[in-house]
């Protein structure tokens, strides 16, 4: 049923695209500056369209309409158009989410540093660096990244985009640890069904032993006897197998969530094989496509880029220039919560990590540490929990950063 809904809801997708086709294809179109020519032998003339990942995004009909490019032959879609207003005359975030250009200079891009601006209206350093932060999904689940310049490079960890052997390794050996839990379970399993055959058994005998017992005592002492000790028997069985089919219950549940998990973890590592396109979200929320421009074969690092867009970005600054138990802020989506900001302090530096006391939680990989003036000194990677540590998290320094990216973002600021 499920195979036939997604069958059908693709077929309506069909439908609407070949729809909205055939209505651009019969409209005037003197004013149109752009066009779209589709496989079909058709083209679609708009005052609009730009590229974006598999899709173009074009203007028809006062909306804005989205096309697989799957559907297109050749697409001329050059240069800027002007930026739809609201009613107080200023550029919405909403219209640069449907991707109408901003002409900045004469390059096209769409600028978000304003819109952004506009939307979260940020009054501290730390709020301004908030908005250079974004949101990061992948198959692995999501992360965090940041705007490391004004033409849409984006720093993360590796970890966030890419199935690392670190990560493997992990998987492995909770996979291993797993199944070792269960075959421990199975054969306490075994045991516990022998024990309970057992039971079985001995309750069978006392109960020949009873039918004897009548045939020639009648109601003497020893039926009373052999009565009280099956009733106690049976009692106690019944129990025992209550408990034994709750727990095996249980266990067949592990078992295939275990199975489930294997099975996730497998898919999960297929797909980051060849995925260099990731799903972002900025700090209003709006969604974006990122490409994978590099990953680091030395530090847990990643560096993607969003095209056609003039960014927010952080400036950086060495951790050399931040004093020990001065201020710091990690940004980050911690457990799926957008743009959260914790702070703490320098704690120490250590080889190329940062230690610091902000908390770093899942979803924080990728994210910003930054000064108290909202300058990067490191990105958020990793944090130590166990009984004796109640978390210290660690940040690599931003310098290792852009020595691996150089030739892409330059060096580091200050």
């Amino acid at each position: 049923m499920k195979n036939n809904n997604s069958q059908r809801k693709q077929r309506q997708i069909r439908h609407w695209q070949f729809f909205l086709l055939f209505l651009g294809c019969i409209s005037p179109s003197w004013a149109d500056a752009y066009t779209i020519y589709l496989k079909n032998g058709n083209q679609v003339d708009t005052e609009f369209c730009r590229q974006h990942g598999d899709v173009v995004v074009y203007e028809k009909f006062g909306g804005t309409i989205s096309l697989q490019m799957n559907l297109v032959a050749r697409l001329d879609c050059e240069g800027p158009q002007p930026l739809k207003k609201k009613d107080d005359g200023h550029p919405s975030l909403e219209d640069v989410s449907q991707h109408e250009a901003l002409s900045q200079g004469g390059n096209g891009d769409i600028d978000l540093v304003a819109a952004l601006r506009e939307a979260l209206t940020p009054t501290t350093a730390i709020e301004l660096a908030n908005i250079s932060t974004l949101a990061i999904e992948s198959p692995l689940g999501a992360g965090s990244g940041f705007f490391i310049t004004t033409d849409g490079y984006i720093l993360t960890n590796k970890h966030v985009v890419k199935f690392t052997s670190g990560m493997r390794e992990m998987q492995m050996t909770l996979i291993s640890k797993a199944r070792g839990q269960l075959r421990e379970a199975r054969s306490s399993f075994e045991l516990e069904r022998q024990r309970i055959n057992s039971a079985d058994t001995q309750i069978r005998h006392n109960k020949i032993n009873l039918q004897q017992a009548l045939a020639t005592e009648g109601q003497g002492a020893q039926v009373q006897r052999l009565r009280r000790a099956i009733l106690v028997q049976q009692e106690s069985l019944a129990i025992r197998k209550k408990s034994y089919g709750r727990q095996l219950k249980k266990y067949r549940q592990a078992q295939q969530g275990l199975q489930k998990e294997e099975q996730a973890f497998r898919r999960k590592a297929k797909g980051m094989r060849g995925n260099r396109y990731y799903k972002i979200y900025l700090a209003d929320g709006t969604p974006l496509t990122a490409q994978l421009v590099k990953v680091s074969s030395k530090y847990d690092l990643a560096l993607l880029k969003v095209d056609g867009y003039q960014t927010p970005h952080l400036q950086a600054v060495s951790a050399h220039n931040i004093a020990m138990g001065e201020a710091v802020y990690a940004i980050g989506n911690p457990v799926g919560r957008r743009n959260s900001v914790s702070s703490g302090v320098l704690s120490a530096r250590r080889d190329e990590f940062i230690q610091t006391n902000a908390e770093i939680n899942p979803g924080n990989s990728g994210g910003p540490l930054v000064s108290k003036d909202g300058e990067v000194i490191g990105i958020n990677t990793k944090k130590l929990v166990g009984a004796k540590v109640e978390g210290m998290g660690f940040a690599l320094d931003i310098n290792y950063a852009f020595g691996e990216f150089a030739g892409f973002i330059g060096g580091v600021g200050k």
